[in-house]
């Protein structure tokens, strides 16, 4: 009996010591709010998302509100996130803090429809003219540490000059865990300047680790 307990004893510092070495299990990670569902209105981010845009700048729209404009049927469920970039430099962004991390060295697959309005009526932030936000954005998708973290550019799209809704996918491929996570609306590198434009999001889906069957 004594030798039993003394086995005991023995095993669980062990097992213990080598729990926090294997780390947490890779899981699927289902978004907030990930259709972007809320009360359609302009400077206004929808429910469970923060605005991480820049300071004195409007917040996002739910749309179809008809505001600017935008008046695209969502493709999944009544609203999406309508989020522009401006040629003053400032684009906009969405983020939240996710209910379990994204895994270092682990690959996830992850999806969202994408799509252009064909009008965005603003105003431009140089000239104070009136504008329409058309000319074709990208999305970029982060990783970060905190809201509104830019640790890591986990992803980023093709350019977003279609009308119709399109299905996006991607890989992330994350280099630390991260437990933040952005969508943000940016230039397409080949202008080589800032311009006015804009990009609608809808129907996010799970984040799902890619499980190495091999």
């Amino acid at each position: 009996m004594v030798k039993q307990t003394l086995i005991a004893f023995l095993i669980i510092p062990v097992y213990g010591f080598f729990v926090p070495i294997f780390g947490q299990e890779a899981v699927t990670i289902k978004l907030k709010n990930p259709s972007f569902e809320d009360y359609p209105s302009f400077s206004h981010t929808p429910e469970r998302w923060l605005d991480c845009g820049f300071a004195g700048e409007s917040a996002p729209d739910v749309q179809p509100s008809g505001a600017f404009g935008c008046t695209k049927p969502a493709s999944n469920g009544k609203t999406y996130l309508g989020l522009v970039v401006r040629d003053n430099g400032h684009s906009e962004a969405v983020g939240q803090k996710l209910k379990k991390p994204l895994l270092k060295d682990i690959k996830y697959s992850f999806s969202i429809y994408a799509c252009q309005s064909e009008r965005y009526m603003s105003v431009s932030r140089l000239t104070g003219d009136s504008a329409n936000y058309i000319t074709p954005a990208i999305i970029k998708i982060w990783g970060g540490k905190s809201y509104c973290d830019k640790k890591q550019l986990l992803a980023q799209s093709q350019p977003i000059d279609f009308g119709d809704w399109k299905k996006l996918e991607f890989i992330l491929s994350p280099k630390a865990d991260y437990r933040f996570f952005m969508i943000e609306a940016h230039y397409i590198k080949v202008f080589k300047f800032v311009y006015n434009g804009n990009v609608l999001v809808d129907n996010a889906s799970d984040i799902v680790p890619i499980l190495d069957k091999n």
